[in-house]
């Protein structure tokens, strides 16, 4: 019986992908890469949980003129930003092609953002302790 851990297998072969048994339920999540694998680019990642759709960042390329695809992210419930460089939060200019989601940071984050970026629909999240932040830009 595998234990979710890395090499424990049911068969000694692949590790299972599911966290170990403890007794709760937990919805099936699916997490893509829109944006931000194998070269330094834009960051996008969709993350499904059941019905919900939540963007994980949404960057503008680091390229002049080179803009991300948004097409494959349909209608989005929230976007969710992790710091405010722009190949993260560069592409907040398009929050129409994505249904205008709210916009969830730190207060940190949105502090950070550029000039015109800072959308009407933010919300800011509670840092567990805002004297010691958990990211430095």
């Amino acid at each position: 019986m595998s234990d979710g851990r890395a090499g424990s297998g049911a068969d000694g072969g692949e590790p299972s992908l599911r966290p170990p048994s403890t007794g709760r339920s937990f919805a099936a999540a699916r997490l893509i890469s829109l944006r931000g694998i194998g070269r330094k680019s834009t960051a996008i990642f969709l993350l499904e949980i059941e019905s919900w759709k939540l963007l994980l960042d949404l960057g503008d390329e680091l390229e002049r003129g080179e803009r991300p695809d948004l097409s494959q992210a349909g209608t989005v419930d929230a976007v969710i930003l992790s710091h405010a460089h722009v190949d993260h939060v560069g592409a907040l200019d398009r929050l129409n092609e994505i249904g205008m989601p709210p916009v969830y940071a730190s207060a940190r984050t949105f502090h950070g953002l550029p000039d015109g970026y800072r959308p009407k629909n933010a919300h800011i999240l509670p840092e567990p302790n805002a004297e010691k932040p958990t990211c430095w830009a």
